[in-house]
């Protein structure tokens, strides 16, 4: 199964200040897991700034008790079926302290060329790409 953290972690760019083609391609469910770690290992501490792999790779999610750490950036597939699911999400998120989904653009961790990487937008479900140094929102999820 897949699961989503209940927070958003840090609004971030996606790369580590390097345009370079990671490859990171895979785009279906369950994709994301080795797509970030294929954009830790081209990216790396890069400049220095976290970027959302490295956020989602990095973090720590305790929930009753139980320690979490093996999170990642999702594909554009796995964030698509988190907006498909988005009001029983944020139902269940904010019932247990939790966020809603903000009305904004999620990175994925599909990267579309040396430039940009692909988004879910979570106020229409439409998605696109951008420039891989633009902000976006970061939900990471992992498997169980």
């Amino acid at each position: 199964g897949l699961v989503c953290a209940k927070i958003n972690l840090n609004n971030a760019k996606w790369w580590a200040g390097t345009n370079t083609s990671t490859m990171a391609r895979g785009d279906g469910p369950l994709a994301g897991k080795l797509n970030t770690a294929i954009i830790i290992a081209n990216q790396s501490e890069g400049n220095g700034t976290e970027y959302a792999a490295r956020l989602c790779n990095e973090a720590i999610i305790t929930e009753n008790g139980q320690s979490y750490g093996d999170w990642y950036l999702p594909s554009r597939d796995e964030l698509l079926l988190m907006f498909q699911n988005k009001n029983i999400i944020d139902a269940t998120a904010l019932a247990n302290g939790g966020q809603a989904f903000s009305l904004a653009i999620y990175w994925s961790s599909t990267e579309e060329n040396q430039n940009t990487a692909r988004y879910v937008q979570f106020f229409n479900g439409g998605y696109g790409w951008n420039d891989k140094n633009q902000i976006g929102r970061v939900r990471p999820v992992r498997t169980f």
